[in-house]
């Protein structure tokens, strides 16, 4: 193989974590504590994109029975295209009354901001949790006795909040590993390292298996990034290596306004030098 463009979000050795299952596992084990302590009063977030963490969503549903869980309009719509969220939406395991269901799905950015200082965002959660306690109250007397635990969830308040985000970007930092587990109040905020791009060893492992002559990163933030990131590509076949195709460089760009960048890795002293 001569070239592959690699999605490289992740291509560098601080971006390690576990498999996806267990980081589904977990948040399963931990909302099947929240609920057992607070069930209708308890009030779950897991935090998605328009399209991803898909796998997260379908996981705790069926470990939940098949909880309806909220989702917006546009959500259920996108859920409607992809494999095993049509049959969900037909059986209406996903709901859009946000009375019906104790765990929401809900935009990425909130219950809190994740860099590499992660920071919850208790207001928000606060605020859209005493929207949604109004709206019980203004509906309680319109409910309509579908089944007993629809009944109680639209009567009952919600008292204690539970929001996960999961994301690559949980263990990237030291401060995101120490600080993971944010509360304030009856509101907690718990980072899971869980992403859809790969991780640094398994594009390692990756590159390896192929042996491509050269990588082109498709993720980055700049010239260096870029230089530094295939670099560690390098190492897989020699001790000093033109990075980027047997001399080659790595190609920046397209068109007119491409140029090649050259990077040099050393074993010994693991520094990237570019040119």
């Amino acid at each position: 193989i001569d070239r592959i463009y690699l999605d490289t979000t992740y291509a560098h050795p601080k971006h390690q974590f576990q498999p996806q299952s267990q980081s589904i596992d977990d948040i399963i084990h931990k909302i099947k504590d929240f609920l057992f302590l607070y069930r209708e009063q308890g009030l779950v977030y897991l935090s998605a994109y328009n399209l991803g963490k898909e796998r997260v969503i379908f996981g705790v549903q069926d470990a939940l029975g098949g909880l309806p869980i909220y989702m917006d309009d546009d959500k259920i719509n996108i859920m409607n295209q992809i494999e095993g969220g049509r049959e969900r939406v037909l059986s209406g395991r996903f709901t859009n009354n946000p009375l019906k269901a104790n765990i929401h799905i809900c935009g990425m950015g909130m219950a809190g901001f994740v860099g590499q200082y992660f920071r919850a965002n208790f207001d928000n959660l606060e605020s859209h949790r005493v929207e949604l306690n109004e709206l019980k109250r203004a509906t309680a007397t319109s409910v309509t006795k579908e089944n007993i635990h629809s009944e109680r969830l639209q009567l009952t308040e919600f008292t204690h909040v539970l929001a996960f985000i999961p994301t690559g970007w949980a263990e990237s930092s030291t401060y995101n590993r120490s600080h993971s587990y944010q509360v304030q109040n009856h509101t907690a905020v718990q980072l899971i390292p869980y992403s859809e791009h790969s991780q640094y060893q398994e594009l390692m492992d990756f590159v390896e298996f192929l042996k491509p002559r050269e990588v082109i990163p498709t993720v980055y933030a700049d010239v260096s990034v870029v230089s530094c990131c295939v670099c560690f590509f390098c190492v897989l076949h020699t001790d000093h290596l033109f990075c980027g195709g047997g001399g080659g460089g790595v190609r920046i760009g397209t068109g007119s306004s491409s140029y090649t960048c050259f990077a040099i890795w050393s074993i010994r002293s693991k520094t990237c030098r570019t040119s």
